[in-house]
């Protein structure tokens, strides 16, 4: 399971003597547990992929503040830490993948207006949960029934 990876990995990296690693993978097992803990549920790779995504997601926006803001020294440690996170997470799908997909999908629920984005969504997020930007997904669902 990606829980004893993490835990695994977070033993490795204190025994190298990394800390910087070692801090950010227990920040995340932290937040897993506490989803864990509010959803009362045993954490599972579905729990820990979802978690994972939230993280790189808030690391992402964090590192568009600093690339807009030019704050060099900022930008470097998150990146480190988006690097750090993404390795827990599935292989990341392919734009044309998606736009396969997307297409396949418009056809196999007959959508042809912008009211049928969300039948089209219902197929497509459990798909690529964890595999691809949703809010990109919905960009690429709403331009290809524009």
């Amino acid at each position: 399971m990606l829980i004893d990876q993490i835990n695994n990995d977070i033993i490795a990296h204190m025994k190298a003597k990394n800390s910087v690693d070692a801090t950010i993978l227990k920040t995340l097992k932290a937040d897993i547990q506490k989803v864990a803990i509010d959803s009362k549920k045993d954490i599972d790779d579905a729990m820990v992929i979802d978690v994972a995504s939230r993280t790189v997601k808030q690391f992402n926006d964090a590192l568009d503040m600093y690339v807009k803001a030019n704050q060099t020294d900022h930008i470097a440690e998150t990146q480190h830490r988006l690097d750090v996170v993404k390795a827990y997470l599935p292989e990341q799908a392919s734009e044309d993948d998606v736009i396969a997909a997307v297409n396949e999908v418009k056809a196999k629920v007959g959508a042809t207006t912008k009211r049928d984005m969300g039948l089209m969504m219902k197929e497509l997020s459990p798909m690529f949960k964890g595999k691809f930007d949703q809010k990109r997904l919905s960009q690429l669902v709403s331009s290809v029934l524009a």
